[in-house]
């Protein structure tokens, strides 16, 4: 088994960013609501059927027609995710949607980051499931100034530019500039939250959530697996934060 999940990655890391994005329907029940999946890596898609989120999704107070995206890590590494979304994926969904929502569990949060802050005009929120959010390295340094600030919605920058896109993963700030101006409530798509807090990147979380409202902020005891993900996703299904 730990041969076959190492292999399955290795494969997900080799695929070529030039394939079509594959998209399947997981549930259907709204036509003004679309909620998008986004898999962490080396997660088949499959995962989020897995674990329940169709299920607690049309369990939930406001249902939301439910799809899912094979955005492997190819699209990350040749830096084309944002761009192949909005393409293949979101435009078509807004003219058929009032809202659309992303949902990025692990790399997919960090993805779904990156698509809304490329076009705020494809997305009205995203929810960030342990979200990826940078290599610790890179990370640790501007979490600093941010604390000497006190906190990332009162820090102002300067935020580093992007001068490579394919280096995006050394490359943070720009994200992070982004979500500051989403703390400081600045016109754009909503950030919701959730992690658990025995999770290896929940120092980083902690940091984001701090400066969120505390309605977009969902914390559960667990680290960074599957369970506790889709635990996560159904405390943020009762508040079903993109039914407003």
């Amino acid at each position: 088994m730990a041969g076959l999940a190492l292999c399955t990655m290795g494969c997900s890391l080799l695929r070529s960013s030039r394939e079509p994005l594959q998209v399947s329907t997981l549930a259907g029940s709204r036509e003004d609501c679309v909620v998008v999946l986004l898999p962490g890596l080396g997660d088949a898609p499959g995962r989020f059927e897995e674990h329940g989120f169709a299920e607690a999704l049309a369990a939930g107070p406001t249902a939301c027609d439910l799809v899912v995206v094979d955005s492997h890590f190819g699209y990350y590494r040749d830096a084309v995710l944002p761009e192949r979304l909005a393409e293949e994926l979101l435009t078509p969904l807004r003219s058929r949607y009032q809202r659309t929502w992303l949902v990025g569990v692990s790399l997919g949060g960090y993805g779904a980051s990156l698509t809304a802050a490329a076009r705020p005009d494809l997305v009205d929120g995203v929810v960030l499931i342990s979200p990826f959010l940078g290599v610790p390295a890179q990370v640790r340094p501007l979490i600093m100034r941010l604390e000497a600030a006190g906190g990332l919605d009162a820090y102002t920058g300067p935020f580093a530019p992007l001068s490579a896109p394919r280096r995006h993963f050394m490359e943070v700030e720009p994200l992070w500039s982004w979500l500051s101006a989403r703390a400081r409530q600045e016109p754009g798509p909503r950030v919701v939250l959730a992690f658990g807090t025995a999770d290896g990147f929940a120092w980083k979380h902690r940091v984001l959530g701090a400066s969120l409202e505390a309605a977009d902020v969902v914390q559960l005891s667990g680290g960074h697996t599957w369970e506790t993900f889709s635990a996560l996703w159904r405390e943020v299904v009762l508040a079903a934060p993109w039914r407003s």
